[in-house]
């Protein structure tokens, strides 16, 4: 309250302000604006690694995560919550998009995703196969469980499809990923 008395206060102040004075300090305000430098990057520091660390295999994410944490744990902390990986999608994206996710990914790449994400991110493979119509479900789990496991290579590959694809309705604004808890 005290801080609007203050404003309300001030604006009294404005009643014998010259137009010329206003008009130079609209200036200096505009040479300040313009004299900031610009970014380099267009993404912040934190967006751009967490970029790369989404297409880095799990094990390595969480070893470069927490070296992170023990030199800056500030900067690692958005790190943490830039990146997006398969594990992610049941926390970071509605049961409702799943579909339209799904929709433009070929079959292989996803029972190939499942089958690698049964063993490697259960918890994100059932999300999917929750949030699919039961027919199609039951037939990717029956595919999925039927293949011999995927090389981690391929498993990766497929997942990361998913997950570009994810990103990609996300950049169209067809989609809008949850924001992650800390």
């Amino acid at each position: 309250m005290a801080r609007a008395e203050v404003i309300a206060h001030t604006m009294a102040l404005t009643d014998t302000i010259s137009p010329e004075l206003v008009s130079r300090i609209g200036e200096h305000v505009a040479s300040v604006l313009e004299s900031a430098p610009k970014n380099a990057f267009p993404k912040p520091a934190t967006a751009r690694v967490g970029a790369i660390l989404n297409t880095t295999a799990k094990d390595a994410r969480e070893k470069v995560l927490e070296a992170l944490f023990n030199r800056d744990a500030t900067f690692a902390g958005g790190v943490k919550r830039a990146i997006f990986a398969f594990g992610h999608i049941p926390q970071r994206v509605l049961p409702t998009d799943i579909p339209g996710i799904m929709r433009d990914i070929d079959q292989d790449t996803i029972i190939t995703a499942i089958a690698a994400g049964m063993a490697e991110e259960p918890m994100a493979a059932e999300f999917i196969l929750e949030n699919m119509s039961k027919r199609l479900a039951e037939q990717i789990r029956d595919d999925a469980e039927a293949r011999s496991p995927p090389a981690a290579a391929e498993g990766n590959d497929a997942m990361a499809r998913i997950i570009a694809k994810i990103r990609e309705l996300e950049e169209a604004g067809e989609i809008k990923l949850l924001v992650p808890e800390d």
